[in-house]
C-alpha cells in the first residue's frame, strides 16, 4: 500500500504520519511532489470533527519532513487556506513556517478571506502577521468583494477591527449603507466610546 495509505475516511492520521515517516525514497517518489494529501486530511478532519489538531499537525510535519508538498489542494483550495478556514492555527503556523503562500484560487479565496469567511480570528491573526499579507490586502482592498466587505456583511466586528489594524479602511468597502454596514459602524462606535477603540 501507499506509505500514506490514505486512511482519512477513518481519520487514522497518526498511523498515516508514522507510515509516511518510515516510507522509502521510492515510495515517496510514487506519491509525487504534489501529493501529500494534507489538504484532503484538513478537509476530512473538519467534516467529521473527530480529528484532533495534534494528529493533523503531526501529519503535516511528517509530509514536510519527507519533502512532500504540504500545500497541495483539495477541491482547488490549498492546505494553508483550508487550515485558516477550519481553524487549525497550529497546522496553519507549520504551513506558513514551511513557506506556503497565502493565496488561494478555490471557493474560499486566500487564507485571509477563508479565515474571515468562517470567523476564525486566531487564524486571521496568524495570516495577517505573514510578510505577504499587506501586499495581498492591497491588491483587493477597494473591491466590493473584499475581505473587509465580507467582514462587514457578516457583522464580524472582531475581524473588521483586525483588518482595520492591518491597514484596510472601512470607507473603502462601504458603497452606500445598509443594515449590516450600519450595524458594524454602530458596534465600532460603541466600542470606541467604551474606550476600546477599533
Amino acid at each position: 500500500p501507499s506509505p500514506c495509505c490514505i486512511l482519512l475516511e477513518t481519520r487514522r492520521l497518526k498511523r498515516c504520519s508514522e507510515r509516511l515517516l518510515k516510507a522509502t525514497r521510492a515510495e515517496l517518489a510514487d506519491l509525487g511532489a504534489s501529493m501529500s494529501f494534507t489538504a484532503m486530511a484538513l478537509s476530512a478532519s473538519s467534516c467529521y470533527g473527530t480529528c484532533k489538531e495534534e494528529a493533523l499537525l503531526a501529519y503535516v510535519r511528517a509530509a514536510i519532513s519527507c519533502g512532500l508538498n504540504a500545500n497541495d489542494t483539495h477541491q482547488r483550495n490549498p492546505s494553508v487556506v483550508l487550515a485558516a478556514y477550519h481553524g487549525f492555527p497550529r497546522v496553519l503556523r507549520a504551513l506558513l513556517d514551511a513557506g506556503c503562500p497565502l493565496e488561494g484560487h478555490g471557493e474560499y479565496g486566500s487564507a485571509i478571506m477563508a479565515a474571515v469567511r468562517n470567523g476564525q480570528h486566531e487564524s486571521l491573526a496568524l495570516v495577517l502577521a505573514h510578510p505577504t499579507a499587506k501586499t495581498l490586502l492591497a491588491q483587493q482592498s477597494r473591491r466590493a468583494d473584499s475581505v473587509l466587505f465580507l467582514a462587514v456583511e457578516k457583522r464580524d466586528v472582531t475581524s473588521v477591527r483586525m483588518l482595520r489594524d492591518a491597514g484596510l479602511m472601512l470607507k473603502d468597502c462601504m458603497r452606500g449603507s445598509g443594515p449590516n454596514t450600519d450595524a458594524v459602524e454602530s458596534s465600532l462606535s460603541q466600542a470606541q466610546a467604551r474606550g476600546n477603540p477599533p
